[in-house]
């Protein structure tokens, strides 16, 4: 009993310092009525509530209030809280409420950065240093964040060669900064004199080279007039000399020794400034080069010595590199692990025959029994709820343990994309054998809301479009992934609204709905050629005499590639479009577009997934002027949409989609392939029949570190083809008497006329992912270089590419090649003349698929992978291969070399 009431004494005491008791107040028993916040300025009360255990409408609970108290000022962002208690009013009779009370918080907050200043940098500037710096200007001043700034400061100078800096800080304040509780943070900077290595010298080398030593470390002489700096920072210098002797190690020296190396300071003045250089001197004692001797292996009952040195790097008689071994023992190591043998003790002895110059190494083995996977826990998960974890792992409880299977698990966990952090913790369970595995999860923000400028790479000029998203990818912690959209742009106006669910019935079966209502503008329809068309590319191609016959014999597509050339840069006067007269907004169509959409798919043997896609999309479609001539347009589907059914017309689409999907990584894969293919059946007004397929292989060529730099380069090769045939109302039968039954839509008979499409679902050349570069250069003057305003019914493409991260996830170099083939429709040409009869039949255009219809672009760029801001930069050579000549360079750009520049901005994101 004494023990109970001290306890409560000391608590008491404890919670004195902040919590004010309001006098004779009883506070047994109470109940809180609201909870009051005070004193909140800089800080937000979204921010406070959430760390809150007390609620309103429960009993006051002093150790909940000390909780919420420690929860709150570990936030940083107050010198003091205050707690106390009030009495507690009804709020409409003004009555005391005898058992209830006011919780009362009250915050003293600290003061905010007003702005930061560095004092006495002369070598490094104000933007550099401010990298580095956590606190920033609005922050709150806190010491430790203080602290931290100090030494990325003095990091930071360390690594420019400047070992004798000192920074302090100053905090600055007066009376108008104190009214507005802010100060200015001065940290003061003494840097010193500027350190650098002069010489390196190594002695007792006999068989390595100087040069070769030197370029294991990062420790630099200073050369090339300052170009190679020559900073010295200590803590890398010692580990150069670690990094030394495992390379003698590799070679066979494993009795290498390194003396204490030998490091001279000398103050010089260099263009009257003080400097300090450092002459360094290497003693090595390389000592004799040693084969191995192979492994002697006892203890082994499990695995015979065949298995366990099966696969191993280091062979007999080869030169003893210590850092194959040490893999090969971990390899030795891993084959128990993996088979669930986890306490398996394996002790190595080196056995040194000095005289033959051999090292054999004994590996005496202690093998254990299995162990078992008794209990998987998860923590740090606050939000996302274990049965979302436990169907992405590929441990269970009660199976044997494999190292391989956790691995493979943590990549499962990192790919969800809800978690900053994932590790783990392997503990002894309940008995000799059994485990207990604990995934240690941080969890990072999984929604996000974007607002910014969508600049689509196949338009010039851009097509800005504003926009703003919301998307969250683990929508009440049950990998729910919810997301809506709302674009605006002078020819896009629409918002779009998707629910996914991954786990359906926590299988792996995803079910999803969208629904999307858009207004959007075709400005540039192509118009019919007429006959005084052919009259003006006549005069101005010829020498002035007119031969009737002659002119309308002309191609049509000759008229309209003279178009393209005359109008490249205004497509507002251009005659290839429907009312191109000037005024930009009498051109082209208008459409409404309203598509609900369903999907489902399932996952199966873990690379496996099919899917399918049902949606109906009715559609508005209208000229923008009254006096437009709705029979000048060249598409029939543009016709039909306006004509029939006073505008309205309905596209409905089902798909279904066979994928493998062999990656562990979903951006930026190292290995692995992924195959996919579709076939989609479109109905309603409109009749067609698509089919695509893609291929992609990723090839981990390099997999090495530059200190802590990934260089894994990687070769992509990727392959597609697309197709669009006519779909079912095209079929015709004979009946039982001998009548021949079509297909009708629009009152109209469809069979034998190929597909009746929307004009977006003809194939086209992004320039973006397929046929890269065959889009709008910048700077381009004609519209040579140009396949995006081409249409068709069948497209290939392949590339080639090779990456290189400079840094992984984010932004990598590429050089690639890309090759692509577009069978244009919906009319062909034979011998320079239009054919609409069999314009769709694509299999019979052997001329189209042949090899004078491959484009080809070779080039390098840069890319940016992630979200935020999708833009890549390529430097391109364009290419066409002519069956007689070979290939033929195609350049828009004069003066350039045959290179043209390619941007391609998908947005910008703030």
């Amino acid at each position: 009993m004494k023990k109970k009431i001290l306890f409560i004494i000391t608590l008491l005491l404890l919670l004195n310092s902040y919590f004010i008791f309001s006098s004779n107040e009883e506070l047994d028993g109470k109940i809180i009525n609201k909870i009051v916040f005070k004193g909140l300025k800089k800080a937000k009360k979204k921010e406070i509530t959430p760390l809150i255990t007390s609620k309103e409408g429960t009993l006051l609970d002093l150790m909940l209030i000390d909780q919420d108290y420690q929860r709150l000022f570990s936030l940083g962002y107050f010198e003091e809280i205050y707690i106390s208690t009030e009495p507690a009013y009804d709020k409409e009779t003004k009555k005391l409420i005898p058992e209830m009370l006011d919780l009362i918080f009250e915050f003293i907050e600290k003061s905010t950065v007003r702005k930061t200043i560095f004092r006495g940098n002369k070598n490094i500037s104000y933007g550099f240093l401010m990298d580095d710096i956590t606190i920033k200007r609005g922050d709150f001043l806190d010491l430790a964040s203080i602290h931290s700034d100090i030494s990325a400061i003095i990091d930071k100078y360390h690594k420019k060669g400047f070992n004798y800096i000192k920074v302090d800080y100053e905090i600055f304040t007066n009376e108008e900064l104190k009214e507005k509780n802010k100060v200015d943070l001065i940290f003061k900077i003494e840097e010193g004199i500027e350190t650098y290595v002069a010489e390196i010298v190594i002695n007792g080398n006999d068989n390595v080279s100087d040069f070769t030593l030197k370029n294991k470390m990062k420790t630099k002489e200073r050369k090339f007039f300052g170009l190679q700096k020559g900073v010295f920072i200590e803590s890398e210098f010692y580990q150069d000399i670690e990094d030394m002797k495992k390379y003698y190690k590799e070679q066979g020296y494993y009795l290498i020794e390194i003396l204490e190396p030998e490091v001279t300071r000398y103050e010089i003045e260099e263009n009257e400034q003080k400097r300090e250089i450092i002459r360094i001197k290497i003693h090595i004692k390389e000592g004799n080069q040693f084969r191995y001797g192979g492994m002697v292996i006892q203890g082994n009952k499990i695995f015979t010595n065949e298995d366990l040195t099966f696969g191993m790097k280091l062979k007999k008689g080869q030169l003893f590199n210590y850092t194959k071994f040490q893999e090969d023992l971990f390899t030795l190591q891993t084959k128990y692990t993996d088979s669930g043998y986890i306490q398996t003790m394996i002790q190595d002895e080196y056995d040194i025959d000095y005289d033959n110059k051999i090292i054999t190494v004994k590996i005496d083995i202690k093998e254990s029994k299995r162990s078992y996977i008794e209990a998987i826990y998860f923590r740090g998960n606050e939000k996302t709820k274990n049965y979302v974890l436990e169907r992405v792992i590929s441990t269970e409880v009660g199976e044997i343990f494999n190292s391989n299977r956790l691995m493979a698990s943590i990549i499962r966990l990192y790919n969800l994309g809800f978690f900053a952090k994932v590790e783990y913790d392997i503990q002894q369970g309940s008995a000799q054998g059994l485990l207990k595995i604990t995934y240690l999860l941080e969890e990072q923000l999984t929604a996000e809301v974007r607002f910014g400028l969508q600049i689509p790479a196949n338009k010039w000029p851009p097509e800005i479009t504003l926009f703003g998203e919301i998307t969250e990818r683990n929508w009440l912690g049950r990998e729910l992934q919810i997301s809506g959209k709302v674009d605006a742009s002078l020819y896009k106006q629409g918002f779009n609204f998707s629910l996914d669910d991954p786990w359906f019935l926590n299988l792996p079966w995803n079910l999803g709905a969208s629904a999307k209502f858009y207004h959007n503008w075709d400005r540039t329809v192509q118009r019919k050629i007429e006959f005084s068309d052919k009259e003006d590319y006549w005069e101005a191609n010829n020498d002035g005499t007119t031969d009737t016959d002659v002119i309308d014999n002309i191609p049509e597509q000759d008229v309209r590639d003279w178009y393209n050339a005359e109008f490249a840069k205004d497509d507002t006067i251009n005659k290839n479009y429907l009312n191109a007269n000037g005024e930009f907004l009498n051109m082209g169509v208008h459409n409404l577009n309203f598509e609900l959409s369903t999907r489902t798919g399932y996952r199966f043997l873990k690379y496996f997934s099919v899917s399918g896609n049902i949606s109906v999309e009715p559609i508005y479609t209208w000229l923008p002027v009254d006096n437009g001539d709705v029979d000048d347009i060249v598409s029939v589907s543009y016709q039909d949409a306006i004509n029939n059914n006073n505008g309205w017309s309905v596209r409905a689409k089902a798909s279904s989609t066979f994928s493998i999907n062999t990656t562990m990584r979903r951006i930026n894969p190292y290995q692995g392939i992924r195959f996919s293919f579709t076939n989609g059946y479109t109905f309603g007004h409109y009749d067609s029949v698509s089919l695509s397929s893609k291929f992609t292989a990723y090839w981990k060529i390099l997999d090495v570190y530059f200190n802590d730099w990934p260089f894994k380069n990687v070769i992509v090769f990727n392959a597609a083809v697309s197709m669009i045939l006519p779909g079912f109302r095209n079929i015709g039968f004979h009946t039982s008497d001998g009548k021949w039954i079509t297909g009708y839509l629009n009152d109209e008979a469809t069979a034998g006329k190929g597909p009746y499409l929307y004009p977006t679902d003809y194939l086209t050349v992004d320039g973006l992912f397929a046929g890269r570069g065959w889009t709008n250069t910048i700077g381009a003057d004609s519209l040579k270089g140009r396949l995006i305003n081409k249409v068709g019914y069948l497209r290939f493409d392949f590339s080639l590419e090779y990456r290189v991260p400079i840094y992984d996830k984010i932004i990598w170099l590429a050089g690639f090649i890309d090759m692509v083939n577009l069978v244009q429709g919906p009319y062909s040409y034979n011998d320079g003349e239009e054919d609409r009869s069999n314009a769709w039949k694509w299999w019979e255009d052997k001329q189209a698929m042949g090899i004078d219809n491959w484009y080809g672009s070779i080039g390098v760029g840069v890319e940016l992978t992630f979200p935020q801001l999708p833009l890549s930069f390529f430097i391109v050579k364009r290419f066409k291969i002519n069956y007689y000549t070979g290939l033929e360079w195609v350049q828009d750009q004069p003066g350039t070399g045959d290179l043209d520049f390619v941007l391609s901005i998908v947005g910008f994101y703030f």
